[in-house]
């Protein structure tokens, strides 16, 4: 795969793990569990540090790293209504990053993206086992 479509394939991931990151730091504001509030801060910390080692892959591929644009709100949703948000956004997070698994990718980079990968998922299975007890 060229350089540009790799750069293309990080730069997309990067404002999924920004994204993410905003979106879960909004919906564990919202949050009226502190369980659930705990859990959606972790994603979130974890989607920064995502983005982080994205960036600087980005970089040292010569690239630019682009943000994420702004993240709705979940004032006035209750935790149901919240967990569900955050599940359909990682469930399109995990679809993004399996897509970018099944490209040709340079041996680095594709083992960026399967750690991230892995953290994604667990997020998701974790959203999901909180939205079964709720």
């Amino acid at each position: 795969m060229d350089k540009c479509k790799v750069l293309l394939t990080l730069n997309d991931l990067l404002q999924t793990s920004t994204g993410g990151e905003r979106r879960f730091r909004t919906c564990a504001q919202s949050a009226a569990n502190v369980d659930v509030k705990r859990i959606l801060e972790a994603a979130a910390d974890g989607c920064a540090v995502g983005a982080r080692q994205l960036t600087t892959k980005i970089r040292s591929l010569g690239g630019q790293p682009r943000s994420a644009g702004s993240v709705n709100g979940a004032v006035g949703m209750d935790d149901r209504s919240i967990l569900d948000e955050c599940e359909r956004h990682q469930q399109i997070a995990k679809h993004g990053y399996e897509a970018a698994l099944d490209v040709d990718l340079p041996l680095d980079v594709k083992a960026i993206l399967e750690r991230h990968y892995k953290v994604v998922s667990e997020n998701h299975d974790r959203i999901r086992n909180l939205q079964d007890a709720a």
